[in-house]
């Protein structure tokens, strides 16, 4: 049985929303904000946790985990192990892909309080916004459990945009950042799903 790669294009399109609304957000966005939110920023760090490399890691792990016991009926456990090799491969091509590009593209993180500050190839933390790591993992991992689990994707997706929107109100990283990290998330994603049906098919002959 081959998963899909997406659901339709509806994750492409929705990408691609976010992008011209992180885009057009960015204008009109103003570091003071964060300072409003000052009450919610141990909910917001909370969030963001979930888009942390080791939380993610551990989620591969545990689904990993359950893939191995024989007490599980065989499909769901085939189920599981499918969708931790998907979400392994997703994580790795949007890690690195989300690295490279921020420490090539050098955005300035609000904090620095320069929104249109870029140096390429700084290798600083404060000139690596774009795109966001989180976000971009955390897209990347919806889109594979949602291609696995469709009955659950709102909820995928959703704790994803969750985490891309703490990321912002905790100052770490403007909208355009946020958005530019779900679309390379999803294609992270969508990647890891054509890896593993090729995989799938090639050890099936």
């Amino acid at each position: 049985m081959k998963y899909r790669t997406g659901i339709n294009m509806l994750p492409f399109v929705v990408a691609a929303l976010l992008l011209l609304g992180g885009l057009g957000l960015d204008m009109i966005y103003d570091y003071s904000y964060v300072r409003v939110l000052q009450p919610y920023r141990l909910l917001s760090e909370a969030v963001s946790a979930l888009g942390l490399g080791w939380t993610q890691a551990l989620v591969i792990a545990v689904m990993f985990f359950y893939s191995r016991k024989k007490n599980i009926p065989c499909e769901p456990r085939l189920m599981l192990r499918g969708a931790s090799m998907a979400s392994a491969a997703a994580f790795v091509f949007g890690a690195i892909s989300s690295q490279a590009l921020k420490h090539l593209i050098g955005r300035a993180r609000p904090y620095v309080g320069e929104p249109w500050r870029f140096e390429p190839l700084a290798f600083s933390n404060r000139l690596a916004s774009l795109p966001s790591g989180h976000t971009t993992t955390s897209f990347a991992l919806a889109f594979v459990l949602a291609s696995f689990f469709p009955r659950w994707r709102w909820i995928f997706y959703g704790l994803a945009l969750l985490v891309g929107i703490s990321r912002i109100t905790l100052g770490k990283h403007y909208p355009l950042d946020v958005a530019s990290g779900a679309c390379l998330g999803i294609l992270s994603g969508w990647l890891a799903m054509k890896w593993y049906n090729k995989r799938r098919s090639s050890t099936a002959r």
